[in-house]
C-alpha cells in the first residue's frame, strides 16, 4: 500500500478516535482558533430571549510578544446587553496573581471589576447549569458588552462559559452557556458542545501561525506511520 494511502487511513482513524473520546479539557486544534457556537443546535443554550437567539465567536491569535497569545470573544444577541461573563480557567489560574490571564476589557473599556474563584446558581447567575470556577468579568454601563478581550500565556483547551442580562424582551431572565456545562452534555465528544478557554500549560515562546500547526499535527502522523511501516 503506497505511502499516501497509509496517511490517508491513518487520519481517518486518529479522527475517529478522538471523536469517541470526551473533548471537555483537551487541547484545542488551531483550526478552531477562530470558531463561534450558537443557540439553535449548534452549542449554546440560554434563557429568556437569548436561549433563542445568541452568538459567541472567538478569535485566538500569536502576537508581537513571545509566549502571548490574544483571546477575543464577540457576543451578539438581540436585546439586552450582558452584565458579565464568566470564562473557565483552569484550577491554578483563576487568581489575579497566578498571571495566566491579563488586560481584559470590554469594548475597549476597563471592565468595572473582574472575580476569581468558583462561581454557582444564584441572584447573580440566574439558571447556571453547573458551577464554573474561573474568572468573571463585568461589563461597564458604558460599553455595549460586544466584544471581551484579554491576553494570556496558557494554550487555548475546550471548556465552558456563562454570560447573564437582566430580562429584556420580558421572557425572563437572558442568560447564556455552553451545552457542555450541563450534567447531559459534560461529557460529550463533540467540540461543538464547549468553546475555547485559557489552560493552565504554558506556551511555547515561538507560537507557529494555526494553519502552519495544522500542517505540523498532519506530518507528524504520516511521520510516526512511515515508521511503523519500517
Amino acid at each position: 500500500m503506497h505511502l499516501l494511502q497509509w496517511l490517508t487511513i491513518g487520519v481517518v482513524i486518529f479522527a475517529a478516535g478522538a471523536a469517541a473520546t470526551p473533548v471537555y479539557n483537551t487541547n484545542v486544534d488551531p483550526s478552531h482558533w477562530v470558531d463561534s457556537r450558537s443557540t439553535g443546535g449548534n452549542g449554546l443554550a440560554g434563557t429568556g430571549v437569548w436561549g433563542t437567539n445568541f452568538t459567541l465567536s472567538w478569535n485566538i491569535s500569536a502576537t508581537s510578544v513571545p509566549n502571548q497569545l490574544h483571546y477575543s470573544y464577540t457576543f451578539t444577541w438581540p436585546q439586552g446587553a450582558p452584565s458579565h461573563a464568566i470564562f473557565e480557567l483552569s484550577e491554578g489560574c483563576a487568581s489575579a496573581t497566578a498571571g495566566c490571564v491579563w488586560g481584559f476589557l470590554f469594548d475597549r473599556l476597563a471592565p468595572e471589576g473582574i472575580d476569581w474563584g468558583t462561581f454557582s446558581a444564584g441572584p447573580s447567575n440566574p439558571n447556571m447549569p453547573n458551577p464554573i470556577y474561573g474568572v468573571k468579568i463585568n461589563r461597564p454601563k458604558s460599553a455595549a458588552g460586544q466584544t471581551l478581550e484579554f491576553y494570556s500565556n496558557r494554550l487555548p483547551v475546550w471548556g465552558n462559559f456563562y454570560s447573564k442580562d437582566g430580562r429584556a424582551g420580558g421572557l425572563g431572565w437572558n442568560a447564556i452557556w455552553n451545552l457542555g456545562l450541563t450534567s447531559a452534555y459534560a461529557n460529550s465528544d463533540d467540540i461543538i458542545n464547549f468553546v475555547a478557554r485559557p489552560d493552565t500549560v504554558g506556551i511555547p515562546p515561538e507560537i507557529p501561525e494555526p494553519g502552519t500547526m495544522a500542517l505540523m499535527g498532519l506530518g507528524l502522523i504520516g511521520l510516526g506511520l512511515w515508521r511503523r511501516m519500517r
